[in-house]
C-alpha cells in the first residue's frame, strides 16, 4: 500500500495528466488544421471564382474580337451589295482570306466586274443604235423633233435644224424656249401628256 500511495499512484496521476495535455493537444492541433483547411477551401473558393470571373472576361473578349472579325468583311461585303444595286459598279472590296467570307467577297468581285462589262458593252450598244436612229433621222426630208418625257429638246434632225436652229447643248432645254411656233410645241406636250399623235396634217391645226 506505501508503495502504491508514493510511487505507483503519483506516477498514474502524471501519466493521466500527460494524457490529458496530449488529448488536448490533439484536440487544438485538429481544431487548427481544421481552421486551416476552412481557410484553405475558402481562398480557394474565391480563386477560383476570380479566375472564372478572368476566364469569362477574357472569353467574353475573344468572342467580340471574333465577332468583329467575322462581321467587318461582311459589313464591307453588304455595302458593296448596296452600291452594286445603286447602279455602282466601281467599288471592289480588298479581303484576302481563304474562309467562306473570302469566298463570297472574291464573288461579288466577279459579279461586279461582270456587270461592269456587260453595262459597257450595253452603253457601247446603245450609242450605236443612237448613231444609227441619229443618221436614219437625218436622212428623213421631213423635220423631226425629239424631246424627252418632260418636255425638253433632246434632237433635232437636220430639216428641224434648219427651220429652228441647231439642236441646243446640254443641259437640255425646254421645247418651247427653243421652238417658237407654238401649235408644234402644244402637239408635242399634249403626245407627251396623253401618249398619242394629237395633231394632223392639217397646217391650220
Amino acid at each position: 500500500r506505501d508503495v502504491y500511495n508514493q510511487t505507483i499512484r503519483p506516477r498514474m496521476a502524471d501519466l493521466q495528466e500527460r494524457i490529458q495535455a496530449i488529448q488536448k493537444q490533439d484536440q487544438m492541433a485538429i481544431q487548427d488544421a481544421n481552421n486551416r483547411a476552412s481557410h484553405e477551401s475558402a481562398d480557394a473558393a474565391i480563386r477560383s471564382l476570380w479566375q472564372t470571373g478572368i476566364a469569362l472576361i477574357l472569353a467574353i473578349l475573344l468572342a467580340v474580337r471574333l465577332i468583329r472579325a467575322a462581321l467587318t468583311p461582311l459589313e464591307r461585303v453588304a455595302d458593296q451589295a448596296k452600291a452594286l444595286g445603286s447602279g455602282d459598279l466601281s467599288q471592289r472590296i480588298d479581303i484576302r482570306r481563304s474562309d467562306e467570307i473570302g469566298d463570297l467577297a472574291e464573288a461579288f468581285i466577279v459579279m461586279a466586274e461582270s456587270l461592269s462589262e456587260r453595262q459597257s458593252r450595253e452603253a457601247r450598244r446603245l450609242k450605236r443604235a443612237e448613231l444609227m436612229s441619229d443618221a436614219a433621222l437625218d436622212s428623213l426630208y421631213d423635220p423631226v423633233v425629239v424631246s424627252d418625257a418632260s418636255g425638253r429638246l433632246v434632237y433635232l434632225n437636220q430639216a428641224a435644224q434648219g427651220l429652228f436652229g441647231p439642236t441646243p447643248a446640254a443641259p437640255r432645254m425646254p421645247i418651247v424656249e427653243h421652238i417658237g411656233d407654238r401649235r408644234i410645241v402644244r402637239a408635242i406636250q399634249n403626245a407627251i401628256t396623253e401618249n398619242r399623235v394629237s395633231a394632223g396634217e392639217d397646217p391650220t391645226t
